[in-house]
């Protein structure tokens, strides 16, 4: 009886001491984040202190760099006990243009076999994974890839003055319908346009309309045939806002391809929607921008 009292107490004292190291040890626990941008462009943004504002609203997060991919951080958020951690970026091992930031911090075991992950460090991961992943957070403007599915098209240059701009621009394009419509090329109304600026005054005006019958006769001066390759690679920026200010996607897709190592394949232009009639460069529009890339 003896025997059995020790070792009740033997195991008692065991339990009560596992019990006591579970709800006091700590454990070193990692949260990852997936970045779609190289390591070294990841790391970049950290370095930008405006950013981490947008990360944490409220809450505060100061970073300390220790070497080019990890910092000392710390995150301060009301109703919270300070919480030191190390933000690291590595490369992703079996995609080296991707990256990994892991937040290595220290936990209570308890916290840690429960899958507590402090608050502000969850919302730190919430706020980072948005920033990363989604092109509006990161350029100012949605951005995907697509492909190329019209391929056949009439095509105009014109310079003109920059005052007559919008009127000009209207009358090529009814132009290059009439046309269309007189040799029956199935013009459905998908327009495109590449605006360059020779000088202060003048733009240089490349519209395009695309046809889905081929040519049947000669065409005549001044409006010519294009092409563009079926499912070629293209970005498209989603624009809403003056139409004077487009090339604000212009500036994020260019951001895009160098973050991306993409290469030019072809230049920019605008896809106008069919009911959209240009008055004025200061009118509000809603259209996208495309970029042919390797």
């Amino acid at each position: 009886m003896k025997h059995i009292t020790k070792l009740f107490l033997v195991l008692t004292l065991l339990a009560g001491g596992s019990i006591v190291w579970l709800l006091n040890s700590k454990k070193t626990n990692t949260t990852t984040i997936k970045s779609p941008l190289f390591a070294d462009k990841t790391t970049l943004e950290f370095r930008k202190t405006e950013n981490w504002l947008k990360w944490m609203g409220d809450s505060s997060l100061t970073l300390e760099e220790l070497t080019p991919y990890s910092y000392k951080a710390q995150l301060k958020s009301a109703g919270h006990q300070p919480l030191l951690f190390l933000l690291k970026v590595v490369p992703e091992t079996n995609q080296p243009n991707k990256s990994l930031i892991q937040l290595v911090y220290t936990d209570k075991r308890w916290n840690s076999l429960l899958g507590n992950t402090p608050a502000p460090l969850k919302t730190l991961a919430l706020a980072l994974d948005s920033f990363f992943n989604n092109t509006e957070s990161f350029y100012g403007i949605s951005i995907e890839r697509t492909e190329v599915t019209d391929t056949t098209f009439l095509f105009k240059s014109i310079r003109v003055p920059k005052k007559e701009l919008m009127e000009k621009l209207n009358q090529v394009y009814d132009s290059l319908a009439a046309y269309a419509a007189a040799e029956a090329l199935d013009y459905r109304g998908y327009r495109i346009l590449n605006l360059q600026q020779p000088d202060s005054s003048h733009f240089q005006l490349n519209a395009s309309i695309s046809i889905h019958r081929p040519l049947k006769n000669k065409l005549p001066q001044g409006i010519e045939f294009k092409q563009m390759p079926y499912k070629k690679n293209l970005l498209v920026a989603h624009y809403q806002g003056p139409f004077n200010n487009y090339r604000k996607a212009l500036y994020a897709l260019e951001q895009y391809k160098a973050d991306y190592g993409l290469v030019n394949m072809a230049i920019p232009y605008i896809a106008l929607p069919k009911d959209l009639l240009l008055i004025s460069d200061s009118q509000q529009v809603k259209l996208e921008v495309f970029y042919p890339y390797f």
